[in-house]
């Protein structure tokens, strides 16, 4: 079913469900193979200090993150006869597969400026595939139904593929360097196998959703056909920020996604260090994660439908919180309570990437209200700036944390001191955003209740009707 501006609050098709979701390969999957082991590599094969690590993980996502927002108003203006979101899937996931080889293979090359200027450049150009993939993939999930609820079912059916899909991209490159290995073949290599392996199978899914979502973009109205330049786009971000319940969804990314960069970046140095974990043991914490991952999404999903998003989702910040502080005064001696570690931060985790998605979709419709545009791109490309820029401090803070703690990639045992560090960067800094996290949900104009008197109120606007903003006024 194709609508001009219309309402789609049917169920979704189980068939449509799977594969859209397969597209989340082509995001989740690449996106943790960076974040939890891009600065590990550049630090320990690589052969770069963890500051400079650190400045290049910051920089190329600095970089994405300028980009997100550009490309979201270019496929809300798409005139492209096989739709506005379908082409820049394939584009994008083909520069990612590419570029996400390159970063994991080591240049013969000794000189620090070269590989510093190297990964540099391929870490820029693999988030540009990825950007040019994962915006318009995301922006489809707020054409595909406009129900309060069956948002959150679709976003949490795409969370079952988000934890699979995460599977890949953590525990994956650990299980094939183990069989690598065993095989005679370099760990530096296996790093490079992983990618292949791994990037083809984020590939495949990108296709898959692609064929899906084909015939079923919503066909936007003559005011989202007006052509604008890549300045008017991105001033134009500027007005969203002026949506008060869209400014409490942009404060709420940037807080968590701090909190979540630090968190899984600093788990290949707690497991490998602190604990002495072996890559079939670290494997088995991201199974583990992915399990409980998957597991939560239904109760996440009931709980969060019957007391609203906010409400729920304030609620698992917090339990989540607390069990990451009681982690952190064990100081995690053990992979026991490694895995107790694992299943908090799970909690709050799932809630993010399954309902905070959701609570992005809603205010498509804050924005149409005022505007009568559908930006669905627009809105998922300022969400993702602001991603992508709180995960580019938080890598650079891991980078920091790491030398102001006084890791060495060349020592045989760290000192207390950076054991120490490792804990609170992994478990203690991330449980104080975390709480800060859920005052924003708890503070979100954007309830159960407002939205759906938004919804009535713009099907009689749609009609031709004088409507006003009474009663959702404080959205805006």
């Amino acid at each position: 079913q194709i609508m001009e501006q219309g309402f789609r609050t049917e169920r979704i098709p189980m068939k449509t469900k799977f594969g859209y979701s397969m597209g989340t390969m082509g995001d989740v999957i690449a996106f943790n193979f960076f974040y939890a082991y891009f600065i590990y590599y550049l630090t320990d094969f690589a052969g770069l200090p963890p500051v400079m690590a650190g400045i290049i993980s910051m920089i190329t996502v600095w970089f994405d993150a300028i980009t997100d927002p550009i490309i979201g108003g270019l496929s809300d203006r798409s005139k492209n006869p096989k739709g506005r979101r379908g082409p820049f899937l394939i584009y994008g996931a083909i520069l990612e597969y590419i570029t996400l080889i390159l970063m994991y293979t080591v240049m013969p090359i000794d000189s620090v400026a070269f590989k510093f200027v190297w990964y540099l450049i391929i870490g820029c150009s693999f988030w540009l595939g990825y950007t040019l993939f994962v915006i318009p993939f995301l922006a489809l999930g707020a054409e595909l139904t406009q129900d309060y609820e069956e948002r959150n079912a679709l976003s949490t059916f795409r969370g079952i593929f988000i934890y699979v899909a995460s599977w890949f991209g953590t525990a994956g490159p650990m299980v094939v360097i183990a069989f690598v290995e065993r095989a005679g073949i370099g760990e530096k290599w296996a790093w490079t196998i992983g990618a292949v392996v791994f990037g083809a199978i984020a590939l495949i899914g990108a296709i898959i959703c692609r064929v899906t979502i084909n015939g079923k973009e919503l066909i936007a109205g003559e005011s989202n056909m007006k052509r604008e330049s890549i300045g008017r786009i991105l001033i134009s971000y500027f007005g969203m920020l002026r949506y008060k319940a869209y400014r409490f969804y942009i404060y709420m990314v940037f807080v968590f996604c701090i909190a979540y960069t630090m968190e899984q970046g600093s788990l290949v140095y707690l497991m490998g260090n602190k604990l002495g974990l072996s890559a079939g043991l670290q494997s088995s914490y991201w199974t583990f994660f992915a399990v409980f991952s998957i597991v939560l999404l239904p109760l996440i999903n009931r709980v969060c439908n019957k007391y609203g998003k906010l409400k729920g989702s304030a609620f698992f910040y917090l339990v989540a919180t607390l069990g990451m502080f009681v982690c952190y005064f064990t100081q995690i001696p053990n992979y026991t309570i490694l895995i107790v570690h694992c299943f908090c931060f799970c909690i709050a985790n799932s809630v993010y990437w399954t309902i905070g998605y959701s609570m992005m979709f809603d205010t498509a419709e804050v924005m149409e209200f005022k505007n009568g545009t559908r930006d669905e791109g627009k809105v998922t490309g300022m969400g993702s700036f602001a991603q992508k820029l709180a995960s580019s401090f938080g890598a650079w803070g891991l980078g920091m944390l790491l030398a102001f703690f006084h890791y060495d990639a060349n020592a045989a045992v760290q000192a207390p001191e950076t054991m120490s560090g490792f804990v609170k960067i992994a478990a203690l800094f991330p449980g104080i955003l975390l709480i800060l996290t859920a005052v924003i949900c708890i503070f979100n104009p954007l309830s159960r209740e407002k939205f759906n008197l938004l919804m009535e109120k713009l099907a009689k606007k749609r009609a031709g009707e004088e409507v006003t903003d009474e009663g959702i006024e404080n959205l805006f």
